[in-house]
C-alpha cells in the first residue's frame, strides 16, 4: 500500500453537517465510583463514553437511522489497563483511537492515570494521529486493518507501506516536542 498524501482543499463540512464545536474531555473513564472522590462516579456505555457525558452530548432527538444526533462531536481522552484495549491492540499497543456511532472519537492510552507523563504523551500522539489521518480520509478501518496485520518489529505506523506513515510520523513529532518541553528524555523519547 502507499501512504495517502493529505487532501489540500477537503472541506469537512462537505461531508458532515454537525458543528465543527468539539469538547475533550480528559481522564480516565471509570467503571465504577471513585472511593477516593466519596461520590460515585458515571458508568461507561458501550462504546466507552460516560453515560453523563454522552447524555450532554446529545438532542435527545434521533437521526434517519435511529441513532441519538450529538449536538456536537465530543472527544475522550482516557487511560485504560492493557485488556481494556480493543483488538489488535489488547496484545501489546500502547495507544488506540476509534469513531463511535455517535460521532464521538476515543483516545486511548494504556496507563493508570492519563496525565502520567508517557501516558499523556502516548494519548496526545493518537489525539494528533487520529486528526491528522480524517483530514486524509484515511478510516479507522483501514488503520485498525494495517495494524492487525503487522508481524513486524516496532510500531506499525513506522513501515514503509503503512497507509497512515506520514500521519504517525507526523504523529510522533509533536508527542517528541511536548516530551522534550515536560522534560521527558527516557522511554520511548530515546
Amino acid at each position: 500500500m502507499q501512504c495517502r498524501e493529505p487532501q489540500q482543499d477537503h472541506d469537512r463540512r462537505e461531508d458532515d453537517s454537525r458543528p465543527l464545536h468539539m469538547t475533550v474531555r480528559i481522564g480516565q473513564i471509570p467503571s465504577q465510583g471513585d472511593p477516593q472522590a466519596g461520590e460515585e462516579q458515571p458508568q461507561a456505555t458501550e462504546d466507552g463514553v460516560p453515560e453523563d457525558a454522552a447524555a450532554r452530548c446529545h438532542s435527545g432527538e434521533a437521526d434517519e437511522n435511529g441513532q441519538p444526533k450529538p449536538v456536537h462531536r465530543c472527544i475522550f481522552l482516557s487511560a485504560v489497563e492493557q485488556s481494556e484495549m480493543r483488538p489488535p491492540y489488547q496484545e501489546d499497543g500502547l495507544g488506540d483511537w476509534y469513531h463511535t456511532g455517535y460521532g464521538h472519537w476515543i483516545v486511548r492510552s494504556v496507563g493508570h492515570d492519563i496525565l502520567d507523563d508517557e501516558t499523556f504523551l502516548v494519548a496526545l500522539h493518537e489525539l494528533v494521529e487520529m486528526k491528522l489521518c480524517h483530514n486524509a480520509g484515511i478510516t479507522q478501518e483501514s488503520v485498525d486493518a494495517f495494524d492487525a496485520a503487522y508481524n513486524g518489529d516496532g510500531e506499525p505506523g513506522d513501515e514503509e507501506d503503512c497507509p497512515y506513515r506520514r500521519q504517525h510520523r507526523q504523529a510522533c513529532l509533536v508527542e517528541f516536542l511536548v516530551a522534550d518541553m515536560i522534560g521527558i528524555r527516557h522511554g520511548r523519547m530515546e
